[in-house]
């Protein structure tokens, strides 16, 4: 499956279910050049339905929940970054596991001098989607081993649902892959994930999860 092709079905899956009253909207929460108090870049998702707070610097969820009174589409573009932070706290763990060794997404290799790509990239931006993705994710192990790869993790949100991907291509050949995305909310945890017995060099491999159904979508693409 080409990369075109994934992101016309993304885009389809996301706004699926629409009408004239929903939106989607995605900001700074602290600015472009500006950091939250624990020094991180945040991203904040805000829709008719649900919120969402991405730190995209390690990657992580800070929030994730639907909104219990969601404003008029004139009314919510005035809000501030409270009714997100407000929410749920999630936990997200992206990670491939090798052989029965689990490497964990730790960071995104910054470039901050390409603007355009780093801390993120935006895809899509619009009223009825957000498509935004972290581009060169480390992945490293409890024994501080890095696994050779380009990486990257993918946020698609719709009106109604947030898609969470992880995409892997490995640098060498592995065998016995599991690409893994995890999300864990009040004691609650769901995987997506996709196993390959082998993955060539240069192979992509996409897992994911998608929120408030919680469905795993698998994705592969060569």
């Amino acid at each position: 499956m080409c990369i075109r092709s994934l992101s016309t079905i993304l885009f389809c899956l996301a706004c699926a279910v629409s009408s004239a009253e929903d939106y989607t909207f995605l900001w700074w929460a602290d600015g472009w050049r500006g950091r939250a108090a624990e020094w991180h870049k945040t991203l904040n998702i805000q829709t008719d339905c649900y919120g969402a707070a991405v730190d995209v610097e390690k990657p992580a969820l800070l929030h994730l929940g639907r909104i219990a009174d969601p404003k008029p589409y004139a009314q919510a573009v005035a809000e501030s970054n409270d009714a997100v932070n407000a929410l749920t706290p999630a936990d997200l763990r992206l990670s491939v596991v090798v052989g029965g060794i689990e490497y964990r997404c730790v960071g995104a290799a910054g470039c901050y001098e390409d603007e355009a790509n780093f801390p993120v990239r935006i895809i899509e931006s619009g009223r009825l989607v957000q498509r935004a993705d972290i581009l060169n994710v480390t992945l490293k192990s409890d024994q501080g081993q890095v696994l050779d790869g380009d990486g990257r993790v993918e946020l698609v949100a719709g009106p109604r649902q947030l898609h969470l991907l992880l995409e892997f291509a490995p640098k060498s050949e592995l065998r016995d892959v599991d690409v893994v995305v995890a999300l864990t909310q009040e004691g609650k945890r769901v995987d997506g994930k996709r196993h390959f017995e082998r993955m060539a060099a240069g192979e992509r491999g996409v897992a994911g999860l998608v929120w408030p159904r919680m469905h795993q979508g698998l994705l592969m693409m060569t």
